[in-house]
């Protein structure tokens, strides 16, 4: 997996909740309740991540598994749609996002 413990912003590490071992479903219950970016920022990179290895290992299973972590990116991918100007941390992780995208596959 990829070295979350790394990123820093603005002399601040970019995910202060990556220290609290929830899993990713702990972190979607308390994102739902409160709606806070730092467990928004932290769930939504813990996923892409998920399911780029995912895709890594097997393309074809990819796209025919129907899985929890899909479901929930895709839900966060909404909500990042509707609040992407309005944080910058959010910007900088969508823009990592596609950059890592068009590297890796074209």
């Amino acid at each position: 997996m990829h070295g979350l413990k790394q990123l820093v912003y603005d002399n601040q590490p970019f995910f202060s909740l990556n220290q609290t071992g929830k899993t990713n479903r702990e972190l979607y219950i308390l994102w739902k309740q409160n709606k806070r970016d730092d467990i928004f920022l932290l769930l939504y990179t813990q996923l892409w991540m998920a399911l780029e290895e995912v895709y890594m290992e097997n393309v074809i299973d990819y796209y025919k598994k129907d899985c929890y972590e899909k479901k929930l990116f895709f839900e966060l991918v909404e909500y990042q749609k509707r609040f992407f100007k309005k944080n910058i941390k959010i910007q900088l992780l969508t823009g990592y996002f596609y950059a890592t995208t068009e590297y890796l596959f074209f």
